[in-house]
């Protein structure tokens, strides 16, 4: 390939980075306290299906005892404390969820700020570097180009495209009709000037978002090695 574009910085410092710091420092902290609150709830869930279970067969209990007024007093007496514990449960189970809304409110505006910070890192990593990066690449490719072309016209020493328009151009040859069209070209338009080689703004966009939607050209080696992330 005649020239192409060195990555080795950007290589070295996408290797180095590590972004989403502030959003990762929330999540575990968000992990560790939302735990603490899933255990609590987990537990108060199993406690009021033991109770459940209790009830169910303190109540099957109470039915062989309906001729024993002293058992049948004490089976309902341990029913109902059942059932008092098992609303005080049922009470602290939905008190345990409202902590976990509140939590997850919380966290909701702890991460829409820790994402700005961390978006701001990015900013400032790339901009204005990317911007500038691209005004240089563009106008060195550019000059690359003029001067190939330049190049070229300067192989054409200015006497030998005289005498050659004087032969092209000269009346007797033109009336043959041979056509002349070829003398407005005597520089090739190389194949840079074809438009699918330009960058558009679609082609823009999606680099932004991450993916090349042109096709990879052939001499671009596949087996480069991907660059490696500090990115967990």
């Amino acid at each position: 390939m005649l020239f192409s574009i060195n990555r080795e910085e950007l290589d070295k410092l996408l290797s180095e980075l590590e972004f989403f710091q502030e959003v990762t420092k929330t999540g575990q902290s968000y992990r560790q306290e939302a735990s603490k609150v899933n255990v609590r709830l987990e537990t108060l869930q199993e406690r009021r299906e033991q109770l459940s279970e209790n009830l169910a067969k303190t109540l099957m209990e109470k039915e062989t005892f309906k001729d024993n007024v002293d058992e049948l007093l004490y089976y309902t007496e341990m029913a109902n404390d059942i059932r008092k514990q098992a609303e005080t449960i049922e009470f602290a189970i939905e008190e345990t969820k409202n902590d976990l809304n509140e939590l997850n409110e919380e966290y909701f505006h702890r991460y829409k700020q820790a994402v700005s910070k961390d978006r701001g890192e990015i900013g400032k990593t790339f901009n204005p570097a990317v911007p500038q990066a691209l005004e240089v690449v563009r106008y060195q490719l550019l000059e690359c180009l003029a001067d190939i072309y330049k190049y070229a016209a300067s192989q054409l020493p200015e006497e030998e495209r005289e005498t050659l328009l004087n032969v092209a151009l000269d009346e007797k040859v033109l009336e043959k009709g041979y056509g002349t069209l070829w003398t407005n070209n005597l520089i090739p338009a190389v194949s840079f000037a074809n438009e699918n080689y330009v960058i558009n703004h679609q082609n823009y966009s999606a680099a932004k978002s991450g993916y090349v939607d042109v096709p990879k050209p052939a001499l671009i080696d596949d087996k480069k090695e991907e660059v490696q992330t500090g990115a967990k």
